[in-house]
Protein backbone atom coordinates (compact mmCIF):
# COMPACT_ATOMS: atom_id res chain seq x y z
CA UNK A 1 0.00 0.00 0.00
CA UNK A 2 1.49 3.36 -0.83
CA UNK A 3 1.17 6.30 1.69
CA UNK A 4 -1.96 7.92 0.52
CA UNK A 5 -4.26 4.98 0.79
CA UNK A 6 -2.95 4.52 4.08
CA UNK A 7 -3.23 8.46 4.99
CA UNK A 8 -6.83 8.11 3.45
CA UNK A 9 -7.81 5.23 5.56
CA UNK A 10 -6.25 6.44 9.03
CA UNK A 11 -8.69 9.82 8.22
CA UNK A 12 -11.73 7.41 7.59
CA UNK A 13 -11.64 5.45 10.43
CA UNK A 14 -10.90 8.62 12.30
CA UNK A 15 -14.17 10.55 11.34
CA UNK A 16 -16.01 7.59 11.73
CA UNK A 17 -14.56 6.78 14.98
CA UNK A 18 -15.35 10.54 15.90
CA UNK A 19 -19.03 10.40 14.83
CA UNK A 20 -20.12 7.09 16.25
CA UNK A 21 -18.54 8.27 19.65
CA UNK A 22 -20.16 12.01 19.71
CA UNK A 23 -23.29 10.95 18.19
CA UNK A 24 -25.01 8.85 21.54
CA UNK A 25 -22.85 11.60 23.77
CA UNK A 26 -25.14 14.41 21.82
CA UNK A 27 -27.91 12.57 22.26
CA UNK A 28 -27.40 12.08 26.21
CA UNK A 29 -26.99 15.43 26.70
CA UNK A 30 -29.97 16.91 24.91
CA UNK A 31 -31.99 14.21 26.72
CA UNK A 32 -30.33 15.15 30.88
CA UNK A 33 -30.72 19.13 29.56
CA UNK A 34 -34.12 18.24 28.78
CA UNK A 35 -34.65 16.79 32.20
CA UNK A 36 -33.08 19.78 33.87
CA UNK A 37 -35.46 22.23 32.11
CA UNK A 38 -38.50 20.23 33.07
CA UNK A 39 -36.90 20.08 36.60
CA UNK A 40 -37.09 23.64 36.65
CA UNK A 41 -40.27 23.87 35.46
CA UNK A 42 -41.55 21.65 38.87
CA UNK A 43 -42.26 19.14 36.56
CA UNK A 44 -42.47 15.90 38.81
CA UNK A 45 -42.10 12.01 36.74
CA UNK A 46 -45.66 11.79 38.09
CA UNK A 47 -47.03 14.49 36.01
CA UNK A 48 -46.06 13.24 32.80
CA UNK A 49 -48.40 11.07 30.87
CA UNK A 50 -46.94 10.67 27.81
CA UNK A 51 -43.48 11.74 25.99
CA UNK A 52 -42.14 10.75 22.77
CA UNK A 53 -38.29 9.55 22.62
CA UNK A 54 -35.95 12.22 21.51
CA UNK A 55 -35.45 13.28 17.56
CA UNK A 56 -33.03 14.23 15.63
CA UNK A 57 -33.74 17.22 13.22
CA UNK A 58 -30.87 16.54 10.74
CA UNK A 59 -31.22 19.93 9.28
CA UNK A 60 -30.98 22.10 12.14
CA UNK A 61 -29.18 19.53 13.97
CA UNK A 62 -31.57 19.73 17.22
CA UNK A 63 -33.06 17.09 19.52
CA UNK A 64 -36.74 17.24 20.67
CA UNK A 65 -39.32 15.35 21.86
CA UNK A 66 -43.44 16.06 23.23
CA UNK A 67 -44.33 15.43 26.24
CA UNK A 68 -48.49 15.47 27.58
CA UNK A 69 -49.30 16.15 31.09
CA UNK A 70 -52.33 14.88 33.11
CA UNK A 71 -53.04 17.92 34.55
CA UNK A 72 -52.87 19.94 31.36
CA UNK A 73 -54.32 17.95 28.34
CA UNK A 74 -55.21 20.41 26.34
CA UNK A 75 -51.49 21.84 25.81
CA UNK A 76 -48.69 19.83 24.22
CA UNK A 77 -45.49 20.46 25.09
CA UNK A 78 -42.37 20.35 22.74
CA UNK A 79 -38.80 20.40 24.11
CA UNK A 80 -36.12 21.14 21.93
CA UNK A 81 -32.26 21.22 22.71
CA UNK A 82 -29.72 22.69 20.01
CA UNK A 83 -26.15 22.97 20.22
CA UNK A 84 -25.56 25.41 17.46
CA UNK A 85 -26.39 28.78 16.05
CA UNK A 86 -27.92 27.35 12.93
CA UNK A 87 -31.04 26.18 15.14
CA UNK A 88 -31.23 29.91 16.51
CA UNK A 89 -30.54 29.14 19.99
CA UNK A 90 -28.02 27.13 22.01
CA UNK A 91 -29.79 25.15 24.99
CA UNK A 92 -32.99 24.30 25.82
CA UNK A 93 -36.20 25.77 24.39
CA UNK A 94 -39.82 25.12 24.92
CA UNK A 95 -42.75 25.51 22.78
CA UNK A 96 -46.40 25.12 23.28
CA UNK A 97 -48.93 23.78 21.52
CA UNK A 98 -52.57 23.10 21.94
CA UNK A 99 -56.95 24.01 21.96
CA UNK A 100 -56.76 25.94 25.09
CA UNK A 101 -58.14 29.61 25.47
CA UNK A 102 -55.80 32.36 24.31
CA UNK A 103 -56.35 34.07 27.46
CA UNK A 104 -55.42 31.02 29.76
CA UNK A 105 -51.59 30.27 29.79
CA UNK A 106 -50.48 26.60 29.89
CA UNK A 107 -49.82 25.53 33.24
CA UNK A 108 -46.20 25.21 33.08
CA UNK A 109 -44.69 28.27 31.45
CA UNK A 110 -41.46 28.64 30.08
CA UNK A 111 -38.44 29.56 31.80
CA UNK A 112 -36.65 33.09 32.35
CA UNK A 113 -34.77 34.13 29.17
CA UNK A 114 -36.19 31.40 26.66
CA UNK A 115 -38.10 32.42 23.58
CA UNK A 116 -41.17 30.76 23.86
CA UNK A 117 -43.64 30.75 20.87
CA UNK A 118 -47.58 29.57 21.87
CA UNK A 119 -48.95 28.48 19.12
CA UNK A 120 -52.96 28.45 19.70
CA UNK A 121 -55.23 25.78 17.54
CA UNK A 122 -58.82 26.79 17.35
Amino acid sequence: MNKKTILLGTILLILTSLYLYLTPYYKYQADSEIEKYMQKQGISEDEISKKTPLEKNWKYGWYSCTVSFSDDPDVVYTYMYSRSYDAGKIGTHLETFGTYDKNKKPKYPPLKNDSQETKYLE
